[in-house]
């Protein structure tokens, strides 16, 4: 099986792009999670990963990251999936956890 048959709801431009964007990534599973995060929310993913700060927005990034967080990956892991520092992705797992 190759690596575009594992994303094959992508088009082969879109798998090279998404290759380019994760290759600094830890775990590419970080990856799935945030294009299903887009997907659900509406959102690019390169909304998700942006620098736009909408109210919207970055309720669903905290999403991302409380998912993250709860399958295990450290805070620099996911960090660096979603182009962020870790104490941004502290807070917005305290802000998360709080509006529960």
């Amino acid at each position: 099986m190759t690596i575009e048959a594992q994303y094959f709801w992508l088009q082969p431009d879109e798998v090279a792009e998404a290759r380019a964007l994760w290759r600094n990534c830890v775990d590419t599973q970080i990856f799935g999670i945030i294009s299903e995060l887009a997907q659900a929310t509406n959102y690019s993913i390169d909304d998700l990963t942006g620098p736009a700060r909408g109210h919207d927005l970055s309720r669903a990034r905290m999403l991302g990251y409380s998912i993250c967080r709860n399958r295990g990956y450290s805070l620099p892991q996911i960090a660096r999936a979603f182009n962020r520092d870790h104490t941004t992705i502290m807070h917005g797992l305290r802000v998360h956890e709080a509006e529960k």
